[in-house]
């Protein structure tokens, strides 16, 4: 027969295991929920982002450049642009665009 004392250790160890086991997969099932959510929010962001280049009529951006340029940014790395240079380069896309998105009637004969 085994000693009481002996049978207790074991069964508060076998408990504290069990417990440990537990929070673990609690702690995993909370940190998935939370990358799934903030992947959500990251679809989100992206949908709204993608909606005002839309509008901006920058469908035809490179997205593998635009995706570099985000994480340059977010990782605090060294960018290819100076910020400088990026204003020029975006002031110069949005007058380009606003020349090409004048409405031009037949009866207007300036071209």
């Amino acid at each position: 027969m085994i000693f009481p004392e002996i049978m207790h250790n074991n069964h508060r160890k076998i408990v504290t295991l069990h417990t440990y086991f537990y929070r673990l997969t609690n702690f995993k099932q909370n940190f998935e929920r939370k990358i799934k959510k903030m992947d959500k929010v990251s679809y989100a962001l992206g949908m709204g982002i993608g909606r005002q280049l839309n509008d901006m009529g920058a469908e035809s951006l490179n997205i593998d450049y635009f995706a570099q340029a985000i994480k340059d940014v977010l990782a605090g790395g060294k960018t290819q642009l100076d910020a400088y240079e990026a204003q020029v380069i975006v002031q110069e896309f949005s007058r380009n665009r606003k020349k090409n998105s004048v409405l031009r009637l037949p009866s207007d004969t300036r071209r």
